[in-house]
């Protein structure tokens, strides 16, 4: 029976049934209340899904192509010994012309060009240049959405990945930050409020991390890794395809027309044929116009100035971002040194991705069962543990028993930044519901950059450990703890908040009263 079939249409307005006395009288619906766990959402996840996969194998591909041998055996017919510096094993590979053999569990950048001892530091350099690239691409990629639309820059995001995946990596990362900033906004609206977190959740990287090492252990190379990578990107943006831009912006934007029509659709794919709701989507999309008209005349493009405009948005604001870069110095400067621990790369990597979402999917079952888990609870436990776990690491380091607990810190960092994703989830979360539908991307993208200045600092971040080895993880220690203190004190809880569309009046903005007086 179809959607189209007469009897069925009657017996879906039969049960959905006329509004009672009660409901005409009740408030003017948001567009949040119109929003359902239905068909159209499954394709949306499915989406979502393809972006994710492709964003983490952007991202977490240095860890593999960029990984360091674990030591150099010999070169040619000549072994080593445990005892021969760099300058030796340099000096003999010089004179006799032949390839270094070393010891690897992949076929990184590294070992293919046979970068080893101070050479290995100009590939973790280039991750940094890398990631200049991503901070470019968070720093445009809110306006060229809240422009464009979020469909149209995930579209571009996902070409531009598989584009340049294979010619320039610098390029390639301003796509990738496109990616990552629009998505999680373009997902944020289009699932019900209720099934927020639990979603995101799911989808997200954490299951990804899990298939991924198997995934790179089956490329085996760099260059097959790169191939993968571009070929997710295809993919991704034709599942892209299946679905609509957001009507939220749309409405936005007062494209009112163009939204009616995508929620029919949307409606269509679900299979909803209830004329009462039909009449209340109407009657919200009415309403949005006449908000659009009112104001068309003094419409303005936004700016990363609007979401500093209150004093309540600047506290926001620069505490979010400071949040999320802290986020990003523990969660990539433990992850690009992940060769660095005891074990195989790829089963810690595993681990990491099992642990990392076996946590998610109990903290979104938490908070869809108790009203008491919101953000910051998320936020305040997992950075909770994530300093509890510093300071076991930070101790081994100071007592010299780093040898002796060598599988105490594998496992500490293991969770460290198995634990971060719950801060990502926490803050952006956070960042897509305080700030409203006009500068949403614009905060999340605000958001992304401060993100991508953690992750340029990440690689270097163990380089302090020439000094003393403790040192980095020192550093990390201080950082979590005053982000720790800070969205607790500062922040809102935001579970269960209707999004908003417009910006505070402009008597409760900074200096309003000041410029009144001027013009005056």
């Amino acid at each position: 029976m179809t959607s189209e079939d007469p009897e069925a249409a009657e017996e879906s307005d039969r049960l959905c049934a006329l509004p009672t006395p009660q409901e005409i009288q009740t408030p003017l619906k948001n567009m949040d209340d119109f929003i359902k766990l239905g068909w159209y959402c499954t394709l949306v996840l499915l989406a979502a899904e393809g972006m994710t996969l492709t964003s983490l194998s952007s991202m977490v591909y240095m860890v593999y192509a960029g990984a360091t041998p674990t030591v150099v055996i010999g070169c040619g017919n000549y072994y080593f010994n445990k005892s021969e510096s760099c300058e030796e094993i340099r000096l003999f590979q010089k004179t006799r012309q032949c390839r270094l053999i070393m010891d690897h569990q992949f076929v990184s950048v590294n070992v293919e060009f046979e970068m080893v001892c101070e050479e290995s530091s100009v590939v973790k350099n280039s991750i940094s240049y890398q990631m200049a690239g991503v901070l470019f691409g968070a720093a445009v990629a809110g306006h060229v959405s809240d422009s464009f639309g979020r469909r149209n820059t995930l579209l571009i995001s996902l070409l531009g990945l598989a584009g340049f995946f294979l010619s320039r990596r610098h390029l390639l990362k301003i796509s990738y930050r496109g990616l990552t900033a629009v998505q999680g906004v373009y997902l944020v609206e289009n699932i019900p409020k209720k099934h927020r977190m639990w979603i995101n959740t799911v989808i997200t990287w954490s299951p990804n991390f899990i298939i991924f090492p198997p995934i790179v252990y089956l490329c085996w190379t760099w260059r097959n890794l790169s191939l993968f990578t571009g070929a997710a990107s295809l993919i991704s943006a034709l599942l892209l395809c299946l679905v609509y831009e957001s009507p939220r912006w749309m409405i936005q934007k007062g494209r009112i027309a163009e939204a009616r029509e995508t929620l029919e659709k949307i409606r269509k794919i679900n299979r909803d044929t209830c004329s009462v709701e039909a009449g209340q989507i109407e009657a919200m999309l009415r309403h949005e116009q006449t908000i659009f008209d009112s104001r068309l005349r003094k419409q303005k493009k936004y700016t990363i100035f609007d979401i500093f405009c209150t004093w309540q948005y600047f506290t926001w604001t620069t505490t979010i971002c400071f949040g999320i870069f802290v986020a990003s110095l523990v969660n990539y400067g433990l992850l690009f040194n992940m060769e660095k621990l005891s074990g195989s790369l790829y089963w810690n990597n595993f681990f990491f991705g099992v642990i990392r979402w076996i946590v998610n999917i109990a903290v979104g079952a938490a908070d869809y069962f108790f009203k008491w888990v919101g953000r910051k609870a998320i936020n305040f436990f997992a950075m909770g543990y994530i300093i509890v776990s510093l300071s076991i690491i930070c101790l081994l380091y100071v007592r010299d028993l780093q040898e002796e607990g060598a599988w105490l810190i594998r496992y500490s960092t293991i969770g460290v930044t198995a634990m971060t994703s719950q801060l990502y989830l926490a803050k952006f979360m956070i960042t897509s519901e305080l700030f409203p539908t006009a500068v949403r991307n614009l905060a999340v993208s605000t958001l992304s950059v401060s993100s991508r200045v953690g992750t340029i600092v990440a690689p270097q971040l163990f380089f302090f450990a020439t000094w003393s080895p403790v040192l980095p993880f020192f550093v990390l220690l201080i950082f979590s703890t005053i982000d720790w203190v800070a969205c607790q004190v500062l922040l809102p809880e935001t579970k269960n908040k209707n999004l908003e569309n417009n910006l505070p009046s402009k008597d409760k903005r900074i200096f309003y009263r000041k410029h009144s007086l001027t013009e005056s």
